[in-house]
């Protein structure tokens, strides 16, 4: 496989390097691309998904690896609709539809009031009946969760604070891997750390798209979500107490 290093580059575009790539590297060329957009104009506020797949030779290399400046040169270029958009449902942020480009619910995702003190759970629900759905857990900035038998894990790039990693667990825990040895299956690059918009490019053999996207989706939402759930059960529970 490539080297991955690379040599300077602009802002706008998230790379691998040597001093900074996770000990795991990509095992084989990712085979889909998707560009998340997110606005926090007042008069809409969903998440746009944009299908680079065709494009992912332009918006991903070996050497340089995702480059959110080319996905959204790509987007405008093209002038590429979203294959899927995510939509709030609540003031809180407790519950999301997605919905194909036709306006067809595809998804929802949960992050329940009741899941607070309990590891804040993330529920993920399909419309297919042949997707079977996720329960995922998160704490701080990774979330872990399990699809068809199969573990996964998002961790931030511990230097690259821009970049997820998605890991598929492949093994048991050992001394040098006390979480088990994991394999590479998907990056997710954002111009800044926290916020949610980025290029996501991951493998299919590895992980199925839309469990990739949504369980990232979650991640980079629910610490806001379950910030303002904190804060109304703050609130709630002061009023009580005055009473």
């Amino acid at each position: 496989m490539a080297d991955q290093s690379t040599s300077a580059t602009s802002p706008t575009t998230a790379t691998l390097h040597p001093t900074t790539r996770h000990p795991h590297t990509l095992p084989q060329t990712p085979t889909h691309a998707y560009l998340i957009t997110h606005t926090q104009k007042a008069a809409k506020k969903d998440t746009e998904i944009h299908d680079l797949s065709a494009q992912i030779s332009a918006v991903y290399s070996a050497s340089t690896g995702p480059s959110l400046s080319d996905a959204t040169s790509q987007v405008a270029l093209n002038l590429t609709l979203p294959i899927y958009t995510l939509h709030k449902d609540n003031l809180l942020g407790t519950h999301f539809t997605l919905r194909d480009g036709e306006g067809t619910q595809v998804a929802e995702w949960r992050n329940p009031i009741a899941s607070v003190h309990l590891g804040h759970r993330i529920q993920i629900r399909f419309m297919d009946p042949e997707h079977k759905g996720v329960e995922g857990h998160l704490e701080g900035w990774s979330e872990s969760f399990a699809n068809e038998t199969k573990k996964y894990v998002w961790e931030m790039d511990p230097v690259k604070e821009e970049q997820q990693m998605l890991f598929k667990i492949t093994g048991s825990p050992t001394p040098k891997a006390p979480d088990g040895e994991k394999l590479l299956v998907a990056i997710f690059a954002a111009e800044k750390a926290h916020i949610p918009s980025g290029l996501l490019v991951l493998n299919q053999g590895q992980i199925d798209p839309l469990v990739c996207l949504l369980t990232l989706c979650a991640l980079l939402d629910a610490p806001k979500s379950q910030g303002r759930i904190d804060r109304v059960a703050e609130f709630m529970f002061s009023a009580v107490a005055g009473l």
